[in-house]
């Protein structure tokens, strides 16, 4: 043991330097990722880049490091230790080996595990976390490792690890070619085809293939590292790394013991079809382009229409929606003609957003006691209905017919799942999250609240693994849905967040290797176009606030047949057209809008260009005008004025590039002016 601690010290003796620049590195992340940093919700997106900076310093220096430690007493060559120095075999392993763990694992284990003490991560999680840690980081080092024991100097060291990314980097060119010419994913092969077939949803049985290869690698990476060290053989070191590679992927293959036992995470088909009602709009069909182009497989490019239509889905739980996945075995029969049909499934939608305003009504029955004082607009959004060749469109858009299709509709519950007192630096829990409330803003129109999300992140918890994919925290590319509703304890009064669009400030930190961050922030505004004589959300109202957090969970399917009657693949066009005007009517037949046909296209109304600031007019039943909105010199300003039914003016506001600019005038039945307000580029100032 004298001889393992006197080339310990010979080692760090010539590695000093390099050892002192990683220490640094480990320092500067354990300071960039404290909680007096990670809080600083200003310097979130600079933390992730400095995060990025030093995760690649790291893997740069274990590159220089590891070669260079292992080639002071070479295994290879003519300047090998056991030809030159009486050095024993299993006391050199045994303080490369150390040198390693001491430096290169625990050093940086350490630094992580500081950042999630000063974070507030729960014991447990750090815990599962350190074993986690210690392997992602011999992932890296030990093929690394390997490698230097093969290798006589640095220069071949780099040569070999050169030669072999190039291979990696060619196979990829080769594998893209192949699959442009022929549609043959060499890659997708090797990772997706196996003889055993298993459940796409048992995570359990997923994260157990994962935890098999994360132990055989790591076995098999010791067993070539002692063979080399010990039996002195390079070219069977290399057949065993041959080997090894195989064996990992036959794992990968043919592992399927469930040794985390998470249990599948399959959506529950749900017995409620019969308790459904799907009602249709058939007035609301609409028709889009599509085509599905691929020139070696098919030889021509198939094109056809996509027929829309919103469906009204009734019977469900206050609490639940659904969405449609994808119609299955969709036809339309004809009382003369021929059938059509689509033979493949048309895919809808999926899972919706926690934001779409379809949601909003189940959003709004989780809060039974609270009464939302600027709730969102429910629009519906429309499925897709039919597939129609692009061909037999013209024949048979103006003819009706029977619909008929079985479809799959996705069902998801939104849960309160935290309630959050309304003061700064306040940190709850929510399962594998934490949300912390950075700052409070207040101004003129309310009040914006910044709060940070940071997730902990653990392949190791079968538990956490299994609560993540059942409660929707992060979808597939990291962003949350979470949804947060302020709400006064005392009055019941609560309102939606406004600007939900640009919520999101940072992106998450992927580069740490557990714990992620995210800056969001949240407008809540009592005063908007849209509603007025809301409460004032002042420091009295704040005092007895709170932060309502919502989120989506999965809760299966359900199959439903459709039969819709009557149905044509025409748009329904809802004006006449009249001197290159279009003119829409209220349902009694009186004039409801009008603006410019050449305008209007691509099936908009007039409103939506009315916001465009086309030039447009608005009427009421009785005649009178109530809105128009026209050009100013032939700009793309304009001005926009809205009448009382009296004739006396309500409104007069200005669009400067498309977006509600300037002072907003309102004016009270007997033409006095009111309060007025100013915006600058869409937004509210005063």
């Amino acid at each position: 043991m004298k001889m393992c601690a006197h080339i310990f010290r010979k080692d760090l003796s010539k590695l000093k330097w390099l050892i002192g620049v990683w220490i640094l590195l480990a320092l500067f992340y354990f300071l960039n990722n404290t909680s007096y940093f990670l809080d600083n919700y200003k310097m979130q997106i600079q933390l992730t880049d400095i995060n990025s900076f030093i995760a690649s310093l790291q893997y740069l220096m274990i590159i220089v490091i590891v070669p260079m430690l292992i080639h002071v007493d070479a295994l290879v060559g003519n300047s090998a230790f056991w030809l030159t120095r009486p050095i024993s075999r299993k006391e050199l392993l045994v303080s490369k080996i150390s040198f390693i763990l001491v430096f290169l694992i625990l050093i940086p284990l350490l630094s992580e595990v500081a950042v999630f003490i000063n974070n507030g991560v729960a014991v447990k999680f750090i815990l599962l976390a350190i074993p986690q840690i210690v392997y992602e980081k011999l992932y890296f080092i030990v093929p690394v490792f390997i490698l230097a024991t093969l290798t006589r100097k640095f220069s071949k060291f780099a040569l070999v690890g050169i030669i072999i990314m190039v291979s990696l980097f060619l196979f990829g060119l080769v594998e893209s070619f192949f699959s442009y010419l022929w549609d043959i994913h060499i890659t997708e092969y090797l990772s997706n085809k196996t003889l055993i077939k298993t459940d796409p949803y048992n995570v359990s049985l997923e994260w157990s293939i994962s935890f098999a290869k994360m132990v055989f690698n790591g076995v098999i990476g010791i067993w070539i590292i002692l063979n080399q060290f010990l039996a002195r053989n390079s070219k069977k070191t290399v057949k065993l790394i041959v080997l090894g590679v195989i064996f990992v992927v036959l794992i990968n293959k043919f592992w399927c013991w469930d040794i985390l036992n998470i249990g599948s995470l399959k959506p529950k088909l749900l017995n409620i079809s019969g308790s459904i009602e799907i009602e249709p709009q058939i007035e609301s069909v609409s028709v889009s382009e599509g085509q599905d182009y691929n020139f070696y497989k098919k030889k021509q490019e198939l094109k056809y229409k996509n027929v829309y239509l919103i469906q009204d889905i009734k019977g469900l739980p206050q609490a639940q929606v659904a969405v449609l996945d994808k119609f299955k075995n969709a036809s339309m029969k004809y009382a003369v003609g021929k059938d059509l049909t689509w033979h493949e499934d048309i895919v809808g939608y999926g899972f919706g957003s926690i934001y779409e305003h379809d949601s909003i009504d189940a959003i709004k029955a989780i809060l039974k006691d609270t009464k939302i004082v600027n709730p969102y607009n429910k629009s519906n959004s429309s499925d897709i209905l039919f597939k129609i060749r692009e061909e037999d469109y013209e024949k048979f858009k103006d003819k009706k017919g029977e619909y008929s299709a079985e479809g799959k509709f996705n069902v998801s519950e939104y849960r309160i799942t935290s309630i959050i007192p309304l003061v700064e630096d306040t940190k709850v829990w929510v399962g594998p999250e934490q949300v912390v409330i950075y700052d409070i803003v207040e101004n003129s129109l309310g009040v914006k609240i910044v709060l940070g999300e940071k997730k902990v992140d653990l392949k190791l918890n079968a538990d956490l693994q299994k609560d993540i994919n059942q409660f929707q925290f992060y979808s597939y590319n990291g962003s949350s849905q979470a949804f947060y509703v302020l709400r006064n304890k005392v009055t019941g009064e609560a309102y939606f967040p406004d600007n939900i669009d640009d919520s999101q400030i940072s992106s998450p930190q992927y580069n740490q290797n557990i714990l992620r961050s995210r800056v969001k922030q949240f407008f809540y505004k009592h005063k908007s176009d849209q509603f007025f004589a809301l409460p004032e959300i002042n420091k009295e109202w704040l005092k007895d606030a709170e932060l309502v957090r919502i989120d989506e969970y999965k809760v299966g399917y359900f199959i439903k047949k459709v039969r819709y009657e009557q149905i044509a693949f025409n748009e329904k066009k809802d004006y006449t057209e009249k001197d290159g005007f279009r003119i829409y009517s209220y349902d009694t037949g009186e004039k409801h809008w009008e603006c410019p046909d050449a305008e209007a296209n691509m099936g908009t109304t007039c409103v939506d260009y009315c916001n465009k600031q086309t030039f447009c007019k608005e009427y009421y039943k009785s005649g009178s005008l109530k809105l128009e909105g026209f050009y100013n010199e032939g700009t793309d300003n304009s001005t926009v004025k809205e009448y009382y039914e009296n004739g006396i003016l309500m409104y007069e506001y200005t669009y400067v590039d498309g977006e509600l600019d300037g002072v907003v005038k309102k004016y009270d039945r007997n033409g006095k002016l009111l309060p007025e307000r100013i915006y600058k580029k869409g937004k509210l100032v005063e």
